[in-house]
């Protein structure tokens, strides 16, 4: 059964719980090079205000939103209307890249982000959801992702270990803001004190589950451990030893 201190276990998705290939920047630069254009990756990362292994189209959106005050917008409530909300973004890059925002263009970066991306779940999520379970605890989701998260999830095998599913196109807000946060424990029933959240983003899982009370753990597989005063994980098999 669980310990008197912790009753509730909520889990990141993308980054914790799964992987996606290829990158968002791979998908912008394969497309553009399809319809004639080459453009180095450097210059998209400098465009765009993101680089790296975390390139995808929420941290485009981010980006652009933080340099450009009068782009900032709600997110879409419905899964339908997600495709117009990404292609304006989308129209933005192009523009800053000196390539028109043509429709076939953006066509083929909506195909492609929506059907041409696999995501995998990592080896330990799924024996460390149902070590979780059966360890007597309530578990969540806490992600900033689109409409289609609860799909995934289904199509990863994991939806079944969740009694609630809380995202950020959902709810209206992202991570770190504590609304996010306040939603799912709500939906679980559960304190702040009594609850565990577990992500890879210091400053979306750490500092926003910290910021409402949550312990906070941050999964860390590879490379040298995180500067960090949380708890650290190795691997997600190492969650219940802090439990």
């Amino acid at each position: 059964m669980p310990s008197a201190d912790y009753r509730a276990v909520f889990f990141d998705v993308g980054g914790t719980l799964s992987y996606a290939e290829p990158s968002g920047d791979a998908i912008w630069l394969a497309v553009l090079e399809e319809h004639g254009f080459h453009v180095a990756r450097d210059a998209l990362f400098r465009t765009t205000g993101v680089a790296g292994p975390d390139f995808n189209r929420l941290d485009i959106v981010r980006a652009l939103q933080g340099a450009t005050e009068e782009m900032t917008e709600p997110f879409p409530p419905t899964q339908e209307e997600e495709r117009a909300y990404f292609r304006r973004f989308d129209a933005m890059v192009l523009k800053r890249l000196g390539i028109p925002p043509r429709e076939d263009i953006m066509d083929a970066l909506d195909r492609r982000f929506r059907e041409g991306i696999l995501v995998h779940a990592y080896e330990d999520a799924e024996p460390a959801l149902r070590a979780v379970k059966a360890g007597g605890y309530r578990m969540g989701v806490i992600s900033n992702a689109t409409h289609d998260i609860p799909a995934r999830l289904q199509e990863l095998g994991l939806a079944h270990y969740f009694d609630a599913l809380t995202y950020s196109f959902e709810v209206g807000v992202e991570k770190p803001h504590p609304g996010i946060f306040t939603k799912a424990l709500n939906r679980l029933g559960v304190e702040a004190s009594q609850a565990v959240h577990v992500g890879d983003d210091h400053r979306a899982d750490i500092l926003g589950a910290r910021g409402v009370g949550m312990t906070p753990m941050l999964i860390a597989r590879e490379g040298a451990p995180p500067s960090t005063d949380a708890i650290v994980l190795r691997s997600l098999l190492d969650v219940m030893e802090h439990l």
